[in-house]
């Protein structure tokens, strides 16, 4: 979605990012490459006093949401599941620049053969994927691949991160320099809250 004609919001709504535990395995799914969570209680996100857990986080090519028009070369959705199910996804611009540390370490255990699992070997530090100014924008939506279910908490971080040209550059030869991307969907009355 575009984003933009967001409303400031009187309160802050403070989220805390608790994501403590390294992910378990990482697999070009035919779509995205996707990294996995251990279903570990310690890699959790906090929003409005409710805790939810993450599940994966997976890589976009070009990004599906878009900043006052503006899209970028990447967009990482890390996925988030309360004990009812209920999604939280944080997305993550991802601009070219500096080159990021713990894709160095992702990509060092990643095979681009469909559905071949890998064992994380490395340490990751989840919060260097993560911007390290935390304001963002809120909305409801929907996932962005099938079946594109609705009532999804969606938060797109204002501020993006960086990878390298190269580093981009890897990840979109697994795609066969196709975009993953669904495109930028309209904003269909949904209220956006800037925070």
């Amino acid at each position: 979605m575009n984003i933009q004609g967001a409303y400031r919001s009187a309160e802050q709504h403070p989220i805390q990012i608790d994501y403590a535990e390294n992910p378990e395995n990482i697999v070009f799914n035919g779509h995205t490459v996707q990294v996995n969570a251990n279903n570990s209680q310690n890699n959790k996100v906090t929003i409005d006093g409710e805790n939810y857990y993450l599940k994966q986080f997976h890589f976009h090519t070009l990004s599906e949401n878009t900043i006052d028009g503006k899209q970028f070369p990447l967009e990482i959705h890390f996925v988030n599941a309360n004990a009812q199910g209920q999604l939280t996804v944080l997305a993550v611009m991802v601009e070219n620049g500096q080159a990021n540390p713990e894709w160095t370490k992702l990509w060092k255990d990643f095979k681009a053969q469909e559905n071949q699992i890998k064992p994380i070997t490395s340490q990751i530090q989840l919060q260097n994927l993560l911007p390290t100014t935390r304001e963002y924008y809120r909305f409801s939506g929907s996932l962005t691949t099938p079946p594109c279910s609705e009532g999804v908490n969606w938060i797109v971080y204002k501020n993006p991160i960086t990878m390298s040209q190269d580093q981009i550059q890897m990840l979109q030869k697994v795609f066969n320099f196709q975009h993953n991307n669904r495109p930028v969907q309209a904003q269909n009355g949904r209220i956006i809250i800037e925070d």
